[in-house]
């Protein structure tokens, strides 16, 4: 259907019109809607319809004497009177109440459309504000931790192989541990940089560092048995790290 065709028949328009609720302007501007849009048309045939079905169904029967009472009234009246329909009055209140009923079942429906809406946006925006304040509970956290005056910092800075390579390791009495990288070089696609820390002689993988070229932090797997942090230059894997470290490309390394 046509955008400006559905953007009139949700106006209201052609309700208005078939209740007789609209200015000589705008019943020109509907009838023209009517007369050149099939989709209008058909829309104003079945309101039409369904008023006359409203109206049918709220009729008053008249009481049983009503025929037998307009027989007398008429036989009353002289000859010289032209003869004219009366119709009953019951009758046409049925009808101005089928129209009344017609516009309210009309306003309600859009009334519950619009609390649906309003309903769903409220929603989402609850959904959002969650989302966000998860977010900042999570940097106030990391903030904090960065901030205490007994958390240890242990700089990485970069070789020849990576002379701009900067990175800070935070460590906590509890062992939380955060890894703040202020500038990593750009690496080819299939390339990363991998954390490692020794212990025992072995070097264990800690973290993938994130690709971020903007000041970054990153929670990582610490041992409090590590006594030295390595950073190597890695063939980067599809799904996870590798489990040895490539060490003629350590880019940095620091005692802890």
């Amino acid at each position: 259907m046509d955008k400006q065709v559905q953007a009139f028949l949700e106006s209201g328009q052609l309700e208005l019109y078939i209740l007789g609720n609209l200015s000589k302007e705008e019943n020109q501007l509907v009838e023209q809607w009517i007369a050149r849009s099939p989709e209008v048309r058909e829309a104003y045939e079945n309101l039409q319809d369904s008023l006359e079905i409203m109206a049918q169904s709220q009729a008053v029967q008249p009481p049983a004497n009503t025929k037998q009472r307009i027989l007398q009234e008429i036989q009353e009246n002289t000859a010289q009177k032209t003869r004219s329909w009366n119709i009953p009055t019951a009758w046409i209140l049925a009808g101005l109440l089928g129209v009344a009923s017609f516009y309210l079942f009309f306003k309600q429906h859009q009334l519950q459309k619009n609390l649906k809406d309003t309903k769903a946006a409220y929603a989402q925006l609850e959904k959002d504000c969650a989302d966000q304040q998860t977010q900042v509970n999570q940097l106030y956290a990391e903030r904090s931790q960065l901030l205490k005056v007994n958390t240890t910092r242990v700089a990485l800075k970069g070789n020849n192989k990576a002379p701009d390579f900067e990175a800070v390791f935070f460590c906590d009495p509890s062992k939380s541990t955060i890894l703040y990288t202020a500038q990593l070089p750009t690496l080819p696609a299939n390339q990363c940089y991998q954390l490692w820390g020794d212990k025992d002689g072995k070097m264990i993988s800690l973290a993938v560092l994130s690709d971020n070229q903007t000041p970054n932090l990153q929670q990582i797997n610490y041992d409090p048995a590590m006594v030295s942090l390595n950073v190597t230059i890695e063939e980067r894997l599809e799904n996870g790290a590798q489990d040895h470290p490539n060490v003629e490309q350590l880019v940095a390394s620091q005692v802890i």
